[in-house]
């Protein structure tokens, strides 16, 4: 399911509303291309959420960050245990 951090239910400070830059850090030593779970990302421009811009492995150690306001993204389905780290830094204070 495509995402885009657009939520406004909850407390501020807490909504997905608030994020704005998403942070995954990945801790999946050996992950191979056949185990999925990859992290895809689509073009921040209006209106071009069909287009692909980038896909990442799950692989141990990468760090990904992007604007959560602006880039739409999904997880691809895994077909194995897959651990992240997910962090976001927002604009309420």
């Amino acid at each position: 399911e495509e995402e885009k951090d657009g939520g406004r239910e909850g407390p501020p400070g807490l909504r997905i509303c608030d994020r704005v830059v998403t942070a995954l850090i990945y801790f999946n030593e050996g992950w191979e291309e056949k185990d999925g779970g990859y992290l895809r990302v689509y073009s921040p421009e209006e209106g071009k959420q069909e287009d692909v811009a980038a896909e990442f492995a799950p692989v141990a150690g990468r760090l990904v960050l992007f604007d959560s306001k602006a880039v739409f993204h999904e997880v691809l389905p895994s077909f194995k245990t897959r651990w992240a780290l997910s962090a976001w830094m927002t604009d309420h204070m």
